[in-house]
């Protein structure tokens, strides 16, 4: 990894810590609290720990490379975060359907879905997501 990129990574990794309690907090909510199922609080759980991470992405990852058009920005960052959300959630979803949702295994499910995705998401990010306008 580049130096420049390797400086960012620490700083993503810390938001996606960040992240990651958003996620298992949203995650345990909805399964506990609302009653759904794995596959529905996953869902929710993802969408509220994405919109969580782009933020703080924005302002301390790749904050000298935030876009000047937002809503461009925001755009790649949505099909950015499906892509990279879409192996997360393979990822998950093959482990409860092979081990099924009873007791931890959702929650070990979780935790490898953000592990298949967190390099793809930051090659994501730093490549396509937070380019400077420069590189547009």
């Amino acid at each position: 990894m580049p130096p420049k990129r390797l400086g960012r990574f620490p700083r993503f990794l810390g938001v996606g810590a960040l992240g990651f309690l958003v996620d298992g907090g949203v995650f345990a909510a909805a399964i506990e609290g609302l009653m759904l199922g794995p596959i529905a609080a996953r869902i929710l759980s993802f969408l509220a720990a994405a919109s969580f991470t782009w933020a703080l992405n924005r302002r301390f990852t790749f904050s000298d490379r935030a876009s000047s058009r937002p809503a461009a920005e925001l755009g790649r960052y949505t099909l950015s975060s499906l892509a990279a959300g879409a192996v997360n959630l393979m990822a998950y979803t093959a482990i409860v359907l092979t081990l099924g949702s009873v007791g931890a295994v959702p929650y070990i499910a979780l935790a490898a879905g953000v592990g298949a995705g967190l390099m793809f998401n930051f090659a994501l990010y730093d490549r396509v997501v937070f380019r400077s306008d420069a590189e547009r």
